[in-house]
This record gives structure tokens, C-alpha cells and sequence, in this order.
């Protein structure tokens, strides 16, 4: 079900981008994106619920340590020629930039 509703999405995208002046093709666009939202939320409600279902304890918090911990960080940042590594100093040279603007 998700899969057909990306590749409508895509489709009307696509349509979309070779007539923006058409309401009516951007209705069906919007359509798409709902019920592609819809689709997906409906996915991982059902995930869960067969997680859940099948009572194994480490997988319930395997899931959860997943959903909870971000895999993002910032990278190395050059300031004035020198390399920044350090979370404390990536910290400073970033709100040194921010304050300045």
C-alpha cells in the first residue's frame, strides 16, 4: 500500500512540475501526499503493534532505543584555519557564527 502511494505521488509530482498552473492536478497531488501520510502512519502503527504482539522484550526495547537515540552530530568545523573536532568547541564556534549574525 505505501509503495503504490509513493509511486502515485511521484507520478503526480512529476505531472505537476510540467503544469504548476493546473488547481486541479495539485489537488491530486495534495490527495497523494494525504493518503501517502495516511499509508505510511498506518505502516508503522501496525509495526508496532506486531512488535508488541509477539512479547519478545528485547526486541520491544531494541525498537524503542532506536526510535529515541539520534544517529545525527556535526562534523569537523574549520574556524580561522583550524580544525574543530571537540563537541565543546564546535559548540563555541557556532555560536560565535550565530552571534555575529
Amino acid at each position: 500500500m505505501v509503495h503504490n502511494c509513493v509511486t502515485l505521488k511521484r507520478k503526480c509530482w512529476k505531472e505537476l512540475a510540467e503544469r504548476p498552473w493546473d488547481s486541479l492536478l495539485r489537488q491530486k497531488y495534495r490527495d497523494c501526499v494525504y493518503k501517502y501520510r495516511k499509508a505510511l502512519q498506518q505502516y508503522h502503527t501496525n509495526a508496532e503493534e506486531r512488535l508488541i504482539s509477539t512479547n519478545q522484550l528485547g526486541a520491544f526495547y531494541r525498537y524503542i532505543k532506536k526510535r529515541i537515540t539520534s544517529s545525527t552530530s556535526v562534523g569537523a568545523i574549520v574556524q580561522n584555519d583550524v580544525v574543530l573536532t571537540d563537541d565543546g568547541s564546535k559548540a563555541n564556534a557556532l555560536n560565535d557564527h550565530f552571534a555575529s549574525v
